[in-house]
Order: C-alpha cells, then structure tokens, then sequence
C-alpha cells in the first residue's frame, strides 16, 4: 500500500512538471498550425494546387505519359517540393527567404520554434531530475550512509536545477499565455503576462539564495547546565554508565523542566549560553517519579545512542532537512498570485522531504530499538519498561501546563516553580486512564523520531505493565542528585517565563518593534538588552 501510495505521488509530481513544458509545446504547434493556413491562403497556394491537380491529371493518361514534359510534372508530383506546394509550411516559406511579405510572420514564427524547443528542453530537465530523484530514493533504502550519500547532492543538485528550471517556466508560461490569448481571444493580459515572468524569476532567485544559508544543527532549550565540579553525584553516576556501556560520556548536562530526555550533539541554545558537542537533557520534575534504576536505565538508553553514532549521523541529516525547509520556505516567502512557475518547485521540495524523511524515520525508529536493547542488557527489561511507561505517560500534561502558564502571563501573572506545578499535576491525574490513552504516541526529540510506545515495548518482549501502574508515582528521591534541585527549577521557570512573556506580547500584538528584534537576538541565544517586566508569582 504505502509502495502504491508513492507511485502515485510520484506519477502526480511529473504531471505537475510537464504540465508547463506541454503547455508551452501545445501553445507553440497550434499558432503554427494556425500560420500555415493563413499563409496558404494569403499566397494563394490553393489556387496553384488545383492547376497542378489539373496538369497531373492531363498527364497522367498512357499517351501523354511518354512525352518528356509530363515525365518532368510526374517527377515533380513526387518531390518533396510538390508536397511543400500542397501543404506549405511557415517556417519552411521563412527558411527560402523568397516572400518579403511573410517578415513579421516570419519573426513570430522564430518565436515559436524558441518556444517549442525550450518546451522539449524544460521537458526533458524535468524527467531527467525526477529520474535522478527516484534512483537516489531506491538507494537511500540500503541504510544510514547510503541515505546520507545519496540525499545530501541530491539537494544541491535539486536547488541549482530547480532555480534553472523555475526560471525557463516563469518566461515560458508567461510566452504561451501571452501568444495563447493573443490566438484564442485576440487581446493580453499584459499584467498577468508580467506577473506570472517576474513571479518565476524571484522564486528562482529564493530557491538559489538557500544554497548559501547555514545549516548548522541546533535547538533550544530552557536549563541549567550541571558542571562537573559541583553535580558531581549525577556526573559519577553518567560516568559509571558510559564505562560499562563503552560508550561517549557527553560534554555537557543540562537540566531543564521539559518532561523529555534526550542526547544531541547539535548546538544547544540557552537564552545566556550555547553549548557546542556532546549534549544530554535530563528533565527535573521527571526525578521525582524514577527509582535509581529506572533513571539509570533511561541515561543508559541515550548513552547508546552516542555509542550507536546515532547523534553524529542526525548532526549530518539536519541539514538536509533544513535545506529542504528553507527550499519550500523561501518559496512560500516569496509570495505572489501569480507564482504558478514556482508549483513544480513546491510539489519536488515536498516530495523530496517526505521522501528523505520517511526513510530518515524508519533508520531512526531501528536505532530507538537498538538503544532500548542496550538499556534492557544492564537493567532488565522489566524496569526500562516501567521508566518507558512513566516517560511517556507524564508527558501527556506538559502541553496543557504550558498553555496555563501563557494564559497566566497575559493576566500578568505566572507560575513560580513551573516544574513544581507540573509535578503535583501528576500526582493528582487519573493514571489508569491517562496510560489507556497514550496509544502510539511519541516522545517529542529534537532530531530522530521514536516508534510507538507499544512497539518498544513488543521488541524487548513484554506487553503495556498494566500491574505496576500504582507504583507511577513513586518517588525515588533521585533529587538528591542534584543537591540545589528546587532553586534550579525556580530558576529554569524564570527564563521559561521571560520567552513566554515575549511570546503573549508578539499574540496581543503589543510588541514593539525595538522589543520585537529583542526578541530577535534572544532566540539566536543572545541576551536581550532588557528585561521582562516582573510577573505575579502564581
């Protein structure tokens, strides 16, 4: 089905990319078609048909056909120029040069052989790129390297012909529409002819202009690092961890109030700092509800990923992904009614993203598997379940605290200990119901997606712990590992707060421009020149 499924897209995107090139070949027979019959009678060539037919006639009889000059008429009804002189052709009368009369037909008639063959040759740009597409999409399958080969030129490649090819559509539909009315309706849109050439040029231009963007890898998170010289009860534990694993330790921890964990080697980005190399995030509220193994085996899970190279190859897809972003971005930036060039451009940046990702997606759910078994080898499967269950779980209320938190800030208030809220939300939550609900729901990652909670669940042999359900909220005082643990989470909620605050004025439409590029600077991981009006703690 999902084989069927792509076909058929596939066969969609190169209607859509012949559809101008043919458009275009169409427009240019059909006026010549339409010239040949109106030269034919202007010159009066069906005039000189019939005396021919009446000569051919004459000499056809066995008597005649023995004199030499009605051999020469047989011959000449045999030769090509006979069959000029019954169907003349625009272009062949233009290529003699023997009818003065025929100049400004003849230069329109130039026009629309450039036109036909620039027709043939975006036709042809057209189904060789979507050749290049699927035989770079059938390779892409054989793993990780090979999708990394493959799509990274290909993007490249797909700019350049794509800005090439925007550019002969936006002057080539604009031509044929231009010529189409003129034979069909015998007036122009002129505006419309303009608009629909321009529209093509600057979509080329928007589509070559990301061939120079950066595509460094990064995300952005609210935390507090953990040094090593003060954390180092978490720190000996992720070290212990890694040596037994014989995987990276990373180079920085961050803890923030996101119910997530994860590993990255991307940039991450804090409102004050950023941290380049090997990154982990650990969420704060979400020590509340681990034992000390099941901590351990959700840090023993990510560590895997390190160990698996997983980190090192997302630092190299992300920017495959960002180029076919800002491919189809910059082409919804550019704007215009009259952009129509530019739908070939949007359907292939489409196409090729949910190509890449699709195959991306499935390699990244094979190493989620992967990195399970690896927790599973030290802790058990057992108790990778019951952290897996409470990961998932309690992120379920996240979004709904969040929004809380946003609709305080308008009133000019906020929660203090965003993270303190969050955990007493959990605890006061129906369990059951809410573990009925997750179903296949995913983890958010800032890189590689994760398969379905009860998928993970299957590949390490056990089914949804139905029985361990009222040990969810279990506290396993893992804050001792963290020995200033709720001044972090004050002070993670008050840069939480800050962005927010920024966020509600950009909604109420009260930012002002000064404030607006501050805002700017904060999310490039600069430090706003001002500071947020204080908020009513909640």
């Amino acid at each position: 089905m999902q084989a069927r499924k792509q076909l058929l897209n596939f066969i969609l995107l190169a209607v859509i990319f012949l559809a101008i090139p043919v458009f275009g070949y169409i427009v240019s027979k059909m006026t010549l078609s339409y010239m040949d019959k109106q030269v034919k009678t202007g010159l009066d060539f069906e005039k000189e048909e019939k005396k021919l037919e009446a000569l051919k006639a004459i000499c056809n009889t066995p008597e005649a056909q023995k004199e030499p000059p009605c051999q020469k008429v047989l011959a000449y009804f045999e030769s090509d120029e006979y069959k000029f002189a019954l169907n003349p052709s625009i272009l062949e009368l233009c290529s003699r040069g023997e009818y003065p009369e025929l100049k400004n037909s003849c230069e329109l008639a130039k026009r629309m052989g450039v036109i036909n063959f620039w027709s043939i040759t975006a036709a042809k740009i057209s189904i060789g790129l979507l050749l290049i597409i699927f035989v770079c999409g059938f390779i892409s399958n054989y793993g990780r390297l090979a999708l990394l080969l493959t799509f990274r030129p290909l993007l490249i490649v797909s700019k350049i012909v794509l800005a090439f090819l925007t550019v002969i559509n936006g002057i080539l539909l604009a031509v044929s529409v231009y010529y189409a009315e003129m034979l069909l309706i015998h007036r122009v849109h002129l505006v419309v002819v303009v608009s629909i050439a321009l529209g093509g040029i600057v979509a080329a231009y928007s589509i070559f202009a990301t061939l120079f963007s950066s595509n460094r890898a990064s995300t952005r998170v609210f935390g507090e690092e953990l040094s090593k010289e003060k954390y180092k009860n978490i720190w000996e534990l992720v070290q212990e961890i890694s040596e037994k694993m014989n995987a990276h330790i990373p180079d920085h921890i961050i803890a923030g109030i996101e119910p997530n964990f994860y590993v990255t080697q991307a940039d991450v980005k804090m409102l004050d700092k950023k941290f380049s190399g090997r990154t982990m995030y650990i969420s704060i509220p979400m020590l509340k509800f681990f034992s000390r193994d099941e901590f351990s085996s959700i840090i023993a899970h990510e560590l895997a990923h390190y160990k698996g190279l997983d980190t090192q190859y997302s630092l190299h897809f992300y920017p495959i992904y960002k180029g076919l972003q800002d491919g189809g971005q910059a082409l919804e930036m550019s704007g215009g009614a009259f952009r129509a060039a530019a739908i070939p451009a949007v359907m292939l940046f489409n196409y090729l993203y949910n190509s890449f990702a699709e195959a991306e997606n499935k390699i990244s759910r094979n190493r989620e598997l992967a990195a399970d078994a690896e927790s599973v080898k030290m802790f058990g499967a057992h108790t990778f379940a019951k952290a897996l269950l409470k990961t998932h779980a309690f992120s379920e209320p996240w979004s709904s605290i969040m929004a809380m938190n946003l609709s305080l800030i308008k009133e000019g208030k906020c929660f203090k200990n965003i993270s303190k809220t969050y955990s007493e939300t959990i605890k006061n939550i129906d369990l059951p119901e809410l573990i009925k609900n997750i179903g296949a729901s995913d983890v958010a990652h800032p890189t590689d997606s994760h398969p379905a909670f009860p998928e993970r669940l299957k590949a390490i042999g056990l089914e949804t712990p139905h029985s361990d359900i009222s040990l969810l909220p279990e506290t396993g005082n893992l804050q001792l590992l963290i020995q200033d643990y709720e001044e972090i989470e004050e002070k993670v909620t008050d840069k939480l707060n800050m962005w927010m605050e920024i966020i509600a004025k950009i909604q109420s439409g009260t930012e002002e421009t000064t404030e607006a590029t501050e805002a700017t600077e904060a999310t490039e991981g600069t430090p706003a020149k001002r500071k947020p009006k204080k908020s009513k703690a909640r």
